[in-house]
């Protein structure tokens, strides 16, 4: 079973320089439950490349929320990885999570 700190390292996707969250935005998640997700654009794309995660392409409905995710994306990077959080928190589990299906926690 790994570790919160391994989980951290991993994100849910298939190959290196996939789409993470399966397109959508990872800025629309913090638009609020009346708002997001958004689907993301691939005029709006980045990669973001860590020593532990590799390279993760990540998806934006619009330029402005492309530059928000640059500015801050320690905070606007999907949590577990964008992983199941019920499946990692409470069965020690990895399993991909329905991009639909979610909640920001505001800590």
């Amino acid at each position: 079973v790994p570790d919160t700190s391994e989980v951290l390292a991993w994100v849910d996707v298939k190959n290196d320089g996939d789409i993470a969250l399966s397109g959508y935005d990872p800025v629309s998640y913090h638009a609020g439950a009346d708002h997001g997700p958004l689907m993301g654009k691939a005029e709006h794309e980045t990669i973001i490349e860590t020593l532990l995660q590799g390279r993760v392409r990540y998806r934006f409905a619009s330029e402005e929320n492309l530059a928000k995710f640059r500015a801050d994306y320690r905070h606007l990077k999907p949590k577990y990885g964008g992983f199941c959080a019920a499946g990692v928190g409470l069965h020690d589990k990895l399993a991909s999570a329905d991009p639909l299906v979610w909640d920001i926690d505001p800590r």
